[in-house]
């Protein structure tokens, strides 16, 4: 099977779990069937071929585009000419979010192969509920169109159906995984001393990181020993940092900016507790990645990455619950135990190589193999 994927985000250009979610399937998908990767940048891997498309009107390798928008729909553009030109041949085609829908929806009817999309999120869910109707359409074009919608958890299935009135019976759930490998259960939690309670992402309202400076000034009142890191960069880093200073916990609270591969794995490694509390989180693979460590996750109800692990999971705008659950695993010892046991037989199952698999059924099912 010859697989057309159109990505935006991969290994060295990753922003969030988009990135990892290509970077790991396409990893495993190579062992079964012939990829070809579209890219707006350059990257390698051994075994797919990877196209670079530029991503702007002119000059492959500088974007004067002036916007994401733009920068989006020059790529697509520029997708559909490349196809055009060189007469690539492929049995599906396979689409990220709105970011590949306008080139994938174009060559499904120039070449009449099946569309594949996976939705990792949606523009209501990185709006917090204020859409940009331009991307809502895109999305809502991808819906009609796809042969088969790849939906990250049933949270997002749910959402695709509610708000672009998508056939249940073409969606399937496939979960992100974890390399099984990388699972290190980590039982000397701290550093100098102190307790961790890590959120690591972006920092923007979607992912509500607000609420945990919110939950930190409660449980700092009952206890001193706790560290609070904020890793990530994003626009409401100044607001976060004023609002420290505000509720008087900046001395206990850590803002680290962007991170790297080696020091987001040190950060897991010492957390005693990962929250995530997102007003609307499809998936979040961070939750996976902490868990493999061996922190104890503690996220929203609008996580979809709950559904596969234990979490303790509170509602976004609940702080006071928020830090309950914090101070009880920081005091309880034999809970933590509990929720790092269950969840260590869950990661396992939660294979790239599974998730691999379960792709490559969807693509049979689109192409009428089953």
């Amino acid at each position: 099977m010859n697989v057309l994927m159109i990505g935006w985000e991969f290994p060295p250009r990753r922003v969030g779990g988009l990135g990892t979610h290509c970077y790991e399937l396409v990893k495993e998908l190579r062992n079964l069937a012939n990829v070809t990767l579209i890219l707006p940048f350059k990257a390698r891997m051994k075994g797919v071929k990877i196209l670079s498309i530029p991503s702007s009107w002119g000059n492959a390798y500088q974007s004067f585009s002036r916007s994401l928008l733009d920068s989006v729909m020059a790529y697509n553009m520029n997708i559909i000419s490349a196809v055009k030109k060189t007469g690539m041949k492929f049995d599906v085609i396979h689409a990220h979010d709105w970011l590949g829908i306008k080139a994938g929806v174009e060559l499904k009817k120039l070449t009449g192969k099946p569309l594949v999309i996976t939705f990792h999120s949606t523009e209501w869910d990185r709006s917090v509920g204020h859409p940009w109707d331009v991307i809502e359409n895109i999305e809502k074009e991808g819906v009609e169109n796809a042969d088969q919608i790849i939906a990250v958890s049933n949270l997002m299935k749910n959402e695709l159906v509610t708000r672009y009135n998508a056939d249940q019976e073409k969606i399937r759930v496939v979960y992100n995984g974890i390399n099984p490998s990388t699972i290190s259960i980590n039982n000397h939690k701290g550093l100098f001393g102190k307790k961790i309670v890590l959120y690591l992402g972006r920092l923007e309202g979607q992912k509500n990181p607000e609420a945990l400076i919110r939950a930190a000034k409660l449980v700092l009142a009952k206890r001193k020993d706790v560290i609070f890191i904020i890793a990530g960069a994003g626009g409401l880093l100044p607001r976060l940092a004023e609002l420290a200073v505000k509720l008087g916990v900046k001395d206990n609270v850590i803002f680290t900016g962007k991170v790297s591969e080696e020091e987001k794995n040190f950060l897991y490694s010492i957390a005693h507790v990962f929250v995530l509390p997102s007003f609307s989180e499809p998936f979040g693979i961070t939750v996976l990645e902490a868990a493999s460590k061996g922190a104890i996750p503690i996220i929203s109800k609008r996580v979809g990455a709950g559904e596969q692990l234990h979490a303790l999971t509170v509602d976004s705008w609940d702080v006071n619950k928020l830090a309950d659950y914090i101070l009880a695993v920081l005091k309880y010892p034999v809970l933590a135990d509990h929720l790092k046991s269950i969840n260590t037989q869950k990661l396992l199952d939660l294979s790239w190589e599974r998730v691999a698999r379960q792709v490559m059924k969807v693509y049979r099912r689109a192409m009428n193999w089953m």
